[in-house]
């Protein structure tokens, strides 16, 4: 059985610009898309493409579905979000940061918005602190 990595939940007020956070089903979509050996899209870098893979630590589709699932589970089960009604008014969308364990962009968190009042949720693998005071 795996460990969820999901430890971290908050929860604001409604956020309504997403750009350019891509959702999950375009992620998974753009994945999709993609030939056997393709890496998703980045910023121009003075490297081959084949080293990509090691500096973004990228899921591919199908690791996304099932870490967003992760998520969710993580969501519902420890109530790391209080007050998500379990809806999506938006997203979910992928959260990307570096991660300090690598040296590497990796998938650190998704964010969505719940249709009831618009609250905004986002549920992570690493510690947002920031984010501690910005409870609806």
């Amino acid at each position: 059985m795996k460990v969820n990595p999901f430890q971290f939940g908050y929860c604001m007020a409604p956020i309504d610009f997403w750009f350019p956070l891509p959702t999950v089903a375009d992620y998974v979509a753009h994945c999709q898309q993609k030939q056997p050996g393709n890496h998703i899209s980045k910023p121009e870098m003075d490297c081959d493409p084949s080293e990509w893979q090691e500096v973004w630590e990228i899921p591919r589709g199908g690791e996304v579905l099932e870490l967003l699932d992760m998520a969710l589970e993580a969501a519902q089960e420890r109530k790391l979000l209080r007050y998500w009604e379990g809806d999506f008014r938006e997203g979910p969308y992928c959260l990307f940061l570096p991660n300090p364990d690598s040296s590497a962009i990796s998938l650190a968190a998704f964010i969505w918005k719940q249709e009831n009042n618009g609250s905004t949720f986002v549920v992570s693998r690493v510690e947002l602190p920031y984010l501690n005071d910005v409870w609806v």
